[in-house]
């Protein structure tokens, strides 16, 4: 799984003092590698990809909650922390050499029960 965040970057360019600001992708992946033994049909689980994560939010009285040292004082900080987990379910389907022309063959007699020909 990918989770993709916007960043901005800072860059400055020369001896401009406006510096260009610019949106960039920051992504993390989770990803897993298993080796499964399962028939055509078995439902397969695939779990176990952690991810902790931990936010700060802060609440303040205006101004009070500015000022150095004294400042803690009028301030209030949560400390979060998510935990999510991936699963995956997999459903195989094993296609051997007659597999297209069942489906085939399944299709059309669904056609032929929806709509009979008169």
């Amino acid at each position: 799984m990918i989770d993709v965040v916007t960043e901005n970057k800072e860059i400055q360019l020369g001896t401009s003092s406006t510096p260009y600001i610019l949106p960039l992708a920051k992504t993390s992946i989770r990803e897993s590698d298993s080796i499964i033994h399962a028939r055509s049909g078995d439902v397969v689980v695939i779990g176990g990809l952690m991810k902790s994560s931990y936010e700060e939010m802060v609440s303040k009285v205006p101004l009070l909650g500015d000022i150095p040292g004294l400042g803690h004082l009028f301030r209030n900080v949560n400390r979060l922390k998510q935990k999510t987990e991936l699963v995956i379910l997999l459903q195989p389907s094993v296609v051997g050499e007659q597999t297209w022309q069942q489906e085939i063959d399944r299709s059309r007699q669904l056609l032929n029960d929806w709509f009979p020909e008169s």
